[in-house]
């Protein structure tokens, strides 16, 4: 069997198979779509537009849904609905030039001539440089042709002209859309015919074409792309919650990289999954904002939008040294995601691009912030919190003895009046890394020990020292002027240090 047939039974084997999953599944519309495209090119057109009428009806609003449907209505000589269709989609899609050819081209099939001037003329109003339109009107007032071959203008010198982006059928210079096989005028083979007249990706071409695969294969690459980066966040989900865990047990902290490993595991994890959830619905309103002028698959800038929110969640899941270089990889990526994914121009891009950005961004500040309010009570403020948290971590990077303290004193009745902590400068980080351990060390256990914190208040702490090693934390609050006291009996030895992220004031 010749190699042409052979793929031809194959493919015709494929397309049943896909049939009969879509009658199983009808509410599978991304297969009913890839059924209705081989049945088209399969020459099955009644049952294409079957199809397709459902896709119009139930999906979401897709162009090349309507371009297939209308080419369809034509391939059946049903040039009334195929003229309606497009008439339609011209309305949703104003500014889509090879909508408009396509009606021009019905139009002059049907005989209405002065109505297919008409469609060139609007042509020619939104790109005066149009290689067509100009002749087109011309020679449609011009007595009609005789035959159906000059009637078609198939093989005049209109072919292979770049109109919009998409593709320009070798064989009669109709413009198709990127998803087409086959041409929708002359049925001619798209994909695998003459090669294009430019190897050079433009803006606003589909993914296919940018990154030389097919559309099914780069919504394969980018599934896998996205369920591979999804798994490695909830691997680093769960290691954050254990270490937050783990620090809810034992919540002094000494440095801030342990204070950004062990207690903002929660935080950064919400965090996370609200860049997960709602960087696609983001990145799809500011394609939106961006106006395109063409449909745009859904199906790929929702992969899109997964794939840049698993790479923020990642981010936050880095070490702190890269935390400053880190968020800035899913936002420099969404750039050329627009321009190859959503196949917009550059400067439509970059408007996209900006708009979803002025949302993504404060939308995850938000979430921190709020993660943080409801575990510690206080507000995050990155303005003046994240320069404090960066001189913090430079000040004492290397010092493990910082935040350690032994009050002068060994022998009882020991006291320590007026003492105060030094703030940080970010009231957040004040009440985040305020937990300070006090420990008494004593020569025996005897519960006439007693240890004491007092403040202005008064009593805040009051226990039984009944251990040679007690030990308690407690937060302390930087400007409040704390008393230090342990009583028991006088002249016993006794020593009073507190270990902490804050400093003491000497």
């Amino acid at each position: 069997m010749p190699q042409t047939e052979e793929k031809r039974s194959v493919d015709t084997v494929r397309m049943w198979e896909i049939a009969r999953y879509v009658e199983a599944h009808p509410d599978n519309y991304e297969q009913r779509w890839r059924l209705a495209k081989k049945l088209y090119a399969a020459w099955e057109y009644r049952l294409a537009v079957e199809h397709l009428q459902v896709l119009k009806k139930e999906w979401r609003r897709k162009l090349n849904v309507v371009r297939y449907l209308s080419a369809t209505y034509y391939r059946l000589g049903r040039y009334d609905e195929a003229i309606q269709e497009l008439r339609e989609a011209i309305q949703f899609w104003p500014k889509e030039l090879g909508l408009r050819e396509q009606l021009a081209r019905v139009l002059e099939v049907a005989g209405r001539r002065e109505e297919a001037a008409g469609a060139w003329q609007g042509i020619q109003e939104l790109q005066p440089e149009h290689p067509l339109a100009n002749s087109a009107v011309r020679r449609l007032q011009l007595p009609a042709p005789k035959s159906p071959e000059e009637d078609l203008h198939i093989g005049e010198s209109d072919s292979g002209i770049n109109l919009s982006p998409g593709q320009i059928c070798p064989s009669c210079g109709a413009q198709n859309s990127d998803d087409f096989d086959r041409c929708w005028q002359c049925h001619s083979v798209l994909y695998g015919g003459a090669a294009p007249l430019s190897s050079t990706p433009r803006p606003g071409r589909d993914i296919q074409q940018v990154l030389g695969m097919s559309f099914e294969t780069a919504r394969l690459v980018g599934s896998l792309t996205a369920v591979c980066l999804l798994t490695l966040c909830v691997y680093f989900s769960l290691r954050l919650l254990f270490a937050w865990h783990a620090a809810a047990q034992e919540p002094v902290v000494r440095t801030i990289v342990q204070l950004y490993n062990e207690q903002l595991g929660l935080s950064r994890v919400i965090t996370g999954i609200v860049a997960v959830l709602f960087w696609p619905l983001m990145l799809s309103l500011g394609v939106r904002i961006a106006k395109p002028n063409r449909g745009i698959s859904g199906s790929m800038l929702t992969l899109a939008g997964l794939i840049l929110g698993a790479a923020a969640f990642l981010a936050t899941a880095l070490p702190l040294g890269a935390l400053t270089f880190a968020p800035l990889v899913p936002v420099a990526l969404s750039l050329p995601v627009l321009v190859w994914v959503a196949g917009l121009d550059f400067p439509r891009a970059l408007v996209a691009w900006l708009s979803h950005l002025c949302f993504m961004v404060p939308l995850l500040l938000f979430a921190f912030c709020m993660a943080e309010y409801v575990q510690i009570d206080a507000i995050f403020n990155p303005l003046s919190d994240l320069p404090a948290l960066r001189h913090h971590a430079a000040a004492r990077q290397g010092d493990a003895e910082e935040g350690a303290f032994t009050f002068p004193g060994t022998v009882l009745p020991f006291e320590a009046s007026g003492v105060t902590w030094e703030s940080t400068g970010s009231p957040w980080l004040d009440r985040r890394a305020g937990q300070t351990r006090f420990a008494v060390a004593t020569p025996v256990a005897d519960p006439a020990f007693k240890f004491e914190i007092q403040d202005s208040a008064g009593t805040r702490v009051y226990d039984d020292v009944r251990s040679p090693q007690h030990t308690r934390d407690f937060l302390v609050k930087p400007g409040d002027v704390y008393d230090i006291l342990v009583r028991g009996p006088a002249g016993s030895p006794v020593t009073v240090s507190a270990t902490g992220f804050l400093r003491i004031e000497k």
